[in-house]
């Protein structure tokens, strides 16, 4: 597995990606496809997770982002590149041992587009039990939605590989 850590490194792997993008361009229609459905669940998802995040994260103790090791990997970064998102010009990690560069004082500095996917998928368990005190169709929502958007990850990664190998 690689993180991509070093400036260098991270700005290799996304040329790469842009490379066999524009050298696979026409074959990767279902790829692109699919990368579209993941941004449209994406962004129903959003506001639901910005109503639980501003009911938990201003009140919460210990903040998960302030000691999450959080790095856009694979899937992420041919997502960003896919839908033609700004990819973060750094990895948001650089050393296990550091915070994510992108932590500010009220949270995520980046558009909720461009965070990894986990950073999205990840609730904590207060905000889930919020969630299911909301009531059973939006956390039935959320659960669908997030399922959802994990197989089509694994889908758009096979056929990205699938046409650019």
């Amino acid at each position: 597995m690689s993180l991509w850590i070093s400036p260098a490194a991270w700005i290799e792997a996304n040329q790469s990606i842009k490379h066999l993008i524009r050298s696979h361009n026409a074959g990767l229609e279902t790829a692109k496809n699919i990368a579209e459905n993941i941004q449209e669940k994406l962004i129903l998802l959003f506001p639901f997770l910005e109503d639980l995040c501003s009911l938990t994260c201003p009140w919460c103790p210990d903040h998960c982002c302030s000691h999450a090791k959080v790095w856009i990997d694979f899937r992420d970064m041919i997502f960003l590149h896919l839908r033609s998102i700004q990819v973060p010009p750094y990895q948001l990690i650089d050393d296990m041992k550091k915070n994510c560069r992108y932590l500010g004082s009220k949270g995520c500095t980046l558009d909720r587009e461009m965070r990894p996917w986990i950073c999205t998928l990840y609730l904590c368990p207060t905000q889930m039990n919020i969630a299911r005190k909301q009531g059973s169709n939006r956390h039935e929502f959320l659960i669908r939605i997030i399922e959802e958007i994990k197989t089509e990850r694994k889908k758009m990664e096979d056929e990205f590989i699938k046409i650019t190998s």
